[in-house]
């Protein structure tokens, strides 16, 4: 069985610096991050007992208000098991860049997948996943705001 998660971006929570903020584009709120910085924001979530172990991706809705570019994001999950993590400190795995070309049209909606490389959660647990713009990468070339309308993980 496949294993479906979704976010809807008011659903993310804001890490305590460098956080997306969120504004309405039409009638759709949305997380804002900006072009020239690294900003993130996180979700959390329990992974379903059917989860298979298969290889997880995360998946970003998003808009742009540019019409060329690439936006660079990564993604990274971390692991909270019975007993097994301090929530006092951030423990999470190494994130995965990808870079994705903006929608030619602004305001019209693209899917990043990032394929995450290892599975350090297992079924049942909880989790936390973390997306970010890394706007001062020099692959980010897309010079206007990122709308994210929510986010996906997939098996």
């Amino acid at each position: 069985m496949t294993v479906e998660l979704f976010w809807p971006a008011q659903g993310g929570i804001e890490p305590l610096s460098n956080q997306a903020t969120f504004e309405k584009r039409g009638s759709h709120l949305c997380a804002v991050f900006q072009h020239s910085q690294t900003q993130r924001l996180r979700f959390i979530g329990q992974l379903p007992t059917s989860f298979a172990g298969q290889p997880l991706s995360a998946k970003i809705y998003f808009a742009s208000a540019d019409t060329s570019g690439n936006v660079y994001w990564s993604a990274a999950t971390e692991r909270i098991n019975d007993n097994g993590i301090d929530i006092d400190a951030d423990d999470f795995s190494t994130a995965i860049l990808s870079a994705v070309a903006v929608p030619g049209t602004s305001g019209f909606v693209k899917y990043a997948s990032i394929t995450l490389s290892s599975n350090q959660v297992e079924a049942g647990e909880l989790f936390r996943m973390e997306i970010a713009r890394e706007g001062t990468n020099i692959l980010d070339t897309s010079t206007g705001k990122a709308y994210v309308l929510g986010v996906g993980l997939i098996e």
